[in-house]
């Protein structure tokens, strides 16, 4: 069956999966490349970094500052599970639209923070 050129125009098909409305589209991207680049630093540091490394900086006991490696996907994992949510609010329930900036914007922000945790705990022990 033809369609007419009308109907086309106002047939809508998605080619790929998006993340959210498109005024909140970039921080949600950012957001999921920096998780990846989260994910990617935890797997390289397992293969660079000593078997256990200092992460409680605050417990007054030396001992239980050190923990092993397997901790370093422990902020990866935070910031996976921070783009579930975040997305997961955007594209689940009829926000308005100042609220799903800010959710995008929060993530973003979140995925920043946590990427700079990382680096620091990285870069502490090399």
């Amino acid at each position: 069956m033809l369609y007419s050129a009308q109907s086309q125009a106002t047939h809508k098909t998605k080619t790929r999966f998006e993340l959210g409305p498109k005024y909140a589209m970039l921080p949600l991207q950012i957001s999921v490349v920096v998780t990846f680049i989260l994910l990617l630093i935890a797997l390289v540091a397992q293969f660079v970094m000593q078997p256990a490394f200092p992460l409680f900086y605050s417990l007054s006991s030396g001992s239980n500052q050190i923990v092993p490696k397997a901790w370093l996907f422990l902020l990866p994992g935070l910031s996976l599970i921070f783009n579930f949510i975040h997305i997961g609010a955007i594209r689940l329930f009829n926000l308005h639209k100042l609220i799903e900036k800010l959710f995008s914007w929060a993530d973003l922000i979140l995925q920043i923070i946590l990427l700079l945790i990382t680096f620091r705990n990285i870069l502490i022990v090399l």
